[in-house]
């Protein structure tokens, strides 16, 4: 009996495949996209999941820039143009045509346990809040907290000398200061087992994230997802005076705000932690932009750590240019695999079209090897991004698709690089560092958010300088 349902299933599928590849067979001819092949029931999910940038790049030069990728449960079609069009289809698109809740509502409710009834309007809301309480006029005091906080990691975990494994190292720093500057020193205090129960759940996030994979036999993600809620449902009372109390406020007692605040905490650390270690060690990693670096963070870190400086956007990017101009290229190199959006109704595309319920992709990671765009593109080339001004952030408005964009652009986008910037800066400043190991190569397998690295990268550091509250160290 189960053996006639797999084959039964296994023709349909077949004949389902051969329809499409017929139908999108002579491209001068088509109304729909070409359709990459694959196999029965699993379509394309092997080699997607192997390596889906590289996957990506063959389908592209073999069917051009619209193509259908066809995984279990979903088909998802492709685009490819120069970046303006694609801001003003998929980012600014009509929402009549394309959904951004739509395309990332399964995902979310999946993963972080929100309710698909009060998704919509809790994401909304969550993306308002942050949008308010981490925008550019908050940053002047964000900024000097997140200092202290730095400072403070530096006396207790770094220490005066000593050779560590440098994505963890850097990984703990970034997430004791954000977690303190968004969701407040009582709330940190009170969730001491918040940061390993998160990295146990990150590790599996991405795994948990594929549709038709049952959670039941992803035990050590259900086990820390599990421990994450219980903290933070016993703890957000004590987020009062922080910027994401906000949010809890409007929510009041819903069920939905546990879940809620653990999509928060995910998108506050596990995109800039990665971002951290590349720009750290491709810095390191390139002696010419380590003296860049060196000669800026000598000339602007004695105003930075002054209390009488008024850290806005403007200073910090004005006075920092190259360190953000690496962050910026360091976000270019390793952006997502994919961006998702639903199509709510039948969608034109140059001579394509894209059906309604697919979901329509771009590939940020693609689209920055774009070699007119960003000639040797594979390199660390900060400079590149001198062109564009002073202020990194304009960056994101025209060439770079990390970050997003329209209404649903990342609302975090100033605060993750402030955060970053002046984490990187301060380490050059206050010490004397190198790289044990080679840079490594990133995760292949990893299709969403900021690439990790594949394997550990050890940095060896010595405090070089007096600075007053430091002297313990």
């Amino acid at each position: 009996m189960w053996i006639g349902l797999l084959l039964f299933f296994v023709l349909v599928f077949t004949l389902y495949l051969v329809r499409q590849n017929t139908c999108t067979g002579n491209k001068a001819n088509l109304s729909y996209s070409p359709v990459c092949k694959g196999l029965p029931l699993l379509g394309s999910a092997l080699e997607f999941g192997k390596n889906p940038l590289k996957f990506l790049q063959e389908c592209r030069k073999q069917y051009g820039d619209v193509f259908t990728v066809l995984l279990p449960g979903r088909r998802m079609t492709f685009i490819f143009a120069p970046t303006q069009e694609l801001r003003k289809i998929f980012f600014n698109g009509s929402p009549n045509l394309i959904s951004f809740t739509a395309g990332v509502e399964p995902l979310t409710c999946r993963i972080f346990g929100i309710s698909k009834k009060g998704f919509s309007m809790a994401h909304r809301s969550l993306l308002t809040t942050l949008r308010s309480e981490l925008g550019a006029k908050h940053i002047p005091q964000l900024a000097h907290r997140l200092i202290n906080r730095y400072l403070f990691t530096f006396r207790t975990v770094w220490g005066k000398e000593d050779e560590k494994e440098a994505s963890n190292l850097l990984t703990e720093t970034l997430s004791d200061a954000s977690l303190r500057v968004i969701f407040g020193d009582e709330f940190a205090n009170a969730s001491p087992s918040l940061f390993k129960d998160f990295v146990d759940f990150d590790e599996w996030f991405e795994l948990a994230a594929t549709p038709l994979l049952p959670h039941f036999l992803l035990r050590p993600f259900v086990k820390s997802r599990r421990k994450l809620l219980d903290t933070i449902s016993q703890n957000w009372k004590y987020t009062k005076n922080a910027p994401i109390h906000k949010l809890t406020e409007a929510y009041g007692n819903d069920g939905n705000v546990p879940s809620l605040l653990l999509s928060a905490l995910w998108a506050t650390w596990s995109n800039v932690s990665p971002t951290s270690f590349w720009t750290l060690t491709h810095i390191l990693a390139d002696e010419k932009a380590k003296v860049k670096v060196l000669a800026e963070v000598e000339k602007s870190c004695p105003l930075l750590l002054s209390s009488k400086t008024e850290l806005s956007l403007e200073w910090i990017f004005s006075n920092l240019p190259f360190t953000a101009y690496c962050v910026s290229e360091t976000l270019r190199l390793y952006a997502s695999v994919v961006d998702i959006r639903k199509v709510v109704e039948n969608l034109e595309f140059r001579e394509f079209i894209i059906r309604k319920g697919d979901y329509l992709c771009i590939s940020p990671a693609v689209s920055h090897r774009e070699t007119t765009l960003f000639p040797q593109s594979e390199d660390f080339i900060p400079d590149r991004f001198q062109k564009q001004g002073t202020h990194p952030n304009a960056v994101f408005d025209k060439d770079l698709l990390t970050f997003g964009g329209g209404f649903y652009k990342c609302p975090g986008q100033s605060f993750a690089m402030v955060e970053i910037v002046l984490l990187i800066a301060l380490v050059f400043y206050l010490y004397d560092i190198q790289l044990v190991d080679r840079v490594p190569k990133m995760k292949e397998s990893q299709s969403v958010g900021i690439k990790k690295p594949s394997c550990s990268c050890r940095i060896h550091y010595l405090w070089k300088r007096r600075l007053a509250g430091m002297e313990e160290i």
